[in-house]
């Protein structure tokens, strides 16, 4: 019995060592991640802020290459004070050229492309 009562023991020693280590990783995962988003969220403003002090606009384009946020920056420098909000509308529908729009899609796509090799 006390052999048992032993092992018994020994066992869930174990278990409980085991259960801990399982959770030092998982809090220590979580930490990273944690840092690492606060990171990646410090260098974005700190860009942003760069790019704002050196261009007269700076917009943010999601991947169809429609406004994700409101320039009013942008709205003043074409002297759209009619337009509320360009929140959803596309960049492209500013550039009255097609061959311009072409050409612009296409320096865009060269530029992924390129990053995509890097």
């Amino acid at each position: 019995r006390f052999v048992s009562a032993v092992f018994m023991s020994m066992f869930m020693l174990a278990m409980k060592l085991a259960l801990l280590c399982g959770a030092e990783a998982i809090l220590w995962r979580n930490a990273k991640a944690e840092v690492s988003a606060m990171v990646g969220q410090c260098a974005q403003v700190a860009v942003s802020s760069m790019l704002d002090l050196l261009c007269d606009v700076v917009v943010d384009l999601d991947h169809d290459l429609s406004f994700k946020t409101d320039s009013a920056k942008f709205s003043g420098i074409l002297m759209l004070s009619g337009r509320n909000d360009l929140r959803g509308s596309s960049f492209l529908s500013y550039i009255p050229d097609a061959d311009d729009r072409r050409r612009f899609k296409g320096m865009l796509g060269a530029a992924g492309a390129e990053d995509a090799t890097s």
